[in-house]
């Protein structure tokens, strides 16, 4: 069984979430918050959290790399409506992948699943946004995009991976 945790600040989707992966045989939910501060002081273990990027105090970005430098195996999935530069941030703290908040159930189920398996995540829109950026972030930010994806083979592996293909591709 894979352990979940959910942070979500909306209660009716946080709780439609935990309700709907609860009917996964594979997934077991420990956890579902409403903070990044509460998802912090979670004490089951956790394999993989499935976090909303904005948070009110702590930005899910915030937790997951206070998760990171607290030494925390547990993975992240973030669910967002997507925002640039948050994903910038989350693949600089080494997010596992990106779900839109409106994806079918069984997507964020199996996106969970894959994360957990050790797959990034993403989809087009999050490819091709990412990608026009990295390109402009090469020139206005070099050590910013150094930390995102090192060279360009990377950028290319990355916009492989988050377009839904593997690393062993």
């Amino acid at each position: 069984m894979i352990r979940v945790a959910i942070c979500d600040d909306d209660r009716l989707l946080l709780h439609g979430l935990e309700a709907a992966l609860r009917g996964d045989p594979e997934l077991d939910v420990v956890a579902a918050v409403t903070s990044g501060e509460a998802a912090l002081d979670v004490e089951a273990p956790v394999d993989v959290w499935l976090m909303d990027v904005r948070l009110p105090g702590m930005t899910g970005v915030q937790v997951a790399a206070a998760m990171h430098a607290a030494g925390s195996p547990s993975k992240v999935l973030m669910m967002t409506a997507f925002d640039t530069g948050e994903v910038l941030n989350a693949l600089e703290v080494g997010v596992g992948g990106f779900v839109y908040k409106d994806s079918n159930l069984v997507n964020i189920a199996a996106a969970l699943k894959a994360v957990h398996a050790g797959y990034n995540v993403g989809n087009k829109v999050v490819a091709d946004t990412l990608t026009r950026h990295l390109d402009r972030l090469a020139i206005l930010d070099p050590e910013r995009a150094e930390r995102v994806a090192p060279n360009k083979v990377d950028r290319q592996l990355l916009e492989h991976v988050l377009r839904g293909g593997s690393v062993r591709e």
